[in-house]
């Protein structure tokens, strides 16, 4: 079964369904990766991101969703 990374914001109004979602996979045996950002709506993965010079890639939603990915897509991952 493939890994499951999920994420939403504090301010997304669909963060429940999300987090329901994250639990019905979990209970089904997927492994997943949920993480939820502070000040951050929905769709946030779409907009340019806001990090500050400098600091972490995965400071932002969209930083850790493309580091997420990168990790599990690459030949080196578990199951890939």
């Amino acid at each position: 079964m493939a890994r499951a990374v999920l994420t939403t914001g504090d301010l997304d109004p669909v963060a429940d369904d999300v987090h329901r979602y994250a639990r019905l996979l979990h209970a089904a045996g997927v492994e997943v990766t949920l993480r939820e950002f502070g000040q951050t709506g929905h769709g946030a993965f779409l907009q340019p991101s806001r990090a500050t010079s400098g600091g972490p890639e995965t400071a932002t939603l969209r930083g850790w969703l493309g580091v997420a990915l990168r990790l599990l897509t690459s030949p080196a991952a578990p199951g890939a």
